[in-house]
């Protein structure tokens, strides 16, 4: 899946839901933005581009 669109949409939940691993990457523990690229992964059921995923995790918060 690379449709930016529905990606765009599991990222800001992810983000939304997962305030301690948000809290976590931003403290620096870099093994948190995995975590929430393996979710990406689960709630697109494994159809996500998981570099695409992790490119989109980062931009959203550093822009925050």
């Amino acid at each position: 899946m690379t449709d930016s669109n529905a990606l765009e949409a599991i990222v800001t939940k992810l983000i939304a839901d997962n305030p301690a691993a948000v809290q976590d990457y931003r403290n620096g523990t870099t093994k948190a933005i995995g975590f929430l690229v393996g979710q990406a992964m689960r709630l697109s059921a494994g159809k996500a581009n998981p570099k695409l995923v992790r490119e989109m995790i980062e931009t959203k918060l550093s822009s925050q």
